[in-house]
């Protein structure tokens, strides 16, 4: 997987074979100190030409002089590098089935969400900053819709394309504006999506080694992770895409429906017409049944599951006794079991019936003394359940 690279970068012995600088832009740049960034429009363009050379891809279009309809409207005739994720099943923002739709109907999602807005507002930020991060790293603008050489139905658009002084060959560069709450996702690199993404672009640029994956998790957290092509399978993703785009495109073959947020989220936005019913016989007949055998079957094997974690729990618990923390001899934690903090509990309809009591009896004492006191008659503070946390356990045996 990806290697991350966090400041200051190593310093080590230049390799031969660094490519030669691209027409225009200066071979050498000063290097900078840690936290001396560049302004966006420091950072070089390279030329369609260089592009085209540098990748072995076909410039289709300066992405510069598109709007954001036209764009969308290119975007349609083929796959891009967010497309092969939901192709691979591993988005977790788009199904096969969604995307299948996007490509075959003309109702095209033109409302880019405030993350994805965030993301293209931030992109030239992210890059130049990755250059901070790792100074090794030289990153160029390559604004442009890339055909692959072979296929026309296959294209991407480029971060940029970068050289590294410690790296044979140019790469890519790809900026991320990752949420907070996905830190995790990166543990150990790019995650499947980030890295399918990847693995679509090395396919359409057959001269590229190596990508460089520039992650801003936000405060002072920007991380460069470097991907070569033999870690990624760039055939077996280039294989599915044209099996898919020939099979549900130039064939016409519907993708099926799936379980994924995305397909229940375009589902659920289905008009209703009120009143009106839907019968079924006949073949459908056959297949309607098919399906709630396997929803019946289906929830009974989770009510299972459920009951045997609840099992597998249990005997942790009673394992665990009154500890609160199960490690083993290497001194890593599997499970804990520590209880919450105390809290007060109010028997508000108790209160209320005997504060109406005291009030009729003592309307002249002050309402809010007599509401203060009839309340802690009764508060009770109970003691904090217990919580097991299991999860650093499933991530051992995970790993094992």
């Amino acid at each position: 997987m990806g290697r991350g690279v966090r400041p200051p970068a190593a310093r080590r012995e230049r390799l031969p074979g660094r490519p030669r600088a691209p027409r225009g832009p200066a071979r050498h740049r000063r290097r900078r100190p840690h936290g001396e960034g560049l302004a966006m429009t420091d950072l070089p363009r390279l030329t369609s030409l260089d592009a085209e050379e540098i990748t072995g891809a076909r410039v289709l279009h300066d992405l510069d002089d598109l709007d954001r309809p036209t764009w969308l409207a290119h975007r349609k005739n083929g796959l891009g590098g967010s497309d092969a994720a939901a192709i691979l099943g591993v988005s977790p923002w788009t199904s096969s089935y969604t995307l299948w739709l996007d490509k075959t109907t003309d109702a095209s999602n033109d409302q880019s969400s405030l993350a994805q807005r965030r993301g293209t507002f931030l992109e030239e930020f992210i890059l130049t900053e990755a250059m901070v991060v790792d100074p090794d790293l030289q990153v160029y603008r390559a604004p442009y819709m890339l055909g692959d050489p072979d296929h026309d139905h296959l294209f991407a658009n480029l971060d940029a394309l970068c050289t590294h002084l410690r790296r044979r060959g140019w790469g890519g560069g790809e900026a991320k504006n990752v949420n907070t709450y996905q830190r995790h996702e990166w543990e150990n690199g790019p995650p499947a999506y980030y890295e399918a993404q990847v693995g679509h672009y090395f396919g359409r640029c057959p001269n590229l080694a190596w990508w460089a994956v520039m992650a801003d998790f936000g405060g002072d957290d920007l991380r460069v992770f470097y991907l070569d092509r033999d870690e990624v399978p760039v055939d077996t993703i280039t294989e599915r895409e044209l099996a898919w785009w020939q099979t549900h495109i130039v064939e016409g073959q519907p993708v099926p429906v799936d379980g994924h947020p995305a397909t229940t989220e375009l589902l659920a936005a289905t008009p209703a017409d009120p009143g009106s019913v839907r019968t079924f016989g006949g073949d459908d007949l056959r297949m309607i049944q098919a399906w709630f055998i396997g929803l019946a079957a289906t929830k009974a094997e989770m009510e299972q599951l459920e009951a045997d974690e609840a099992d597998a729990k249990n005997y942790l618990r009673q394992y665990l006794g009154e500890a609160t923390e199960l490690v083993d001899e290497a001194g890593r934690t599997w499970a804990t079991w520590r209880p919450s903090k105390p809290k007060a509990v109010t028997d508000w309809r108790a209160v209320a019936a005997d504060l109406a009591a005291e009030l009729a009896e003592h309307a002249d004492d002050d309402a809010e003394d007599l509401l203060t006191g009839t309340a802690a008659d009764h508060t009770t503070t109970k003691p904090g359940s217990r919580s097991l946390l299991t999860a650093p356990g499933l991530k051992l045996i995970k790993e094992s």
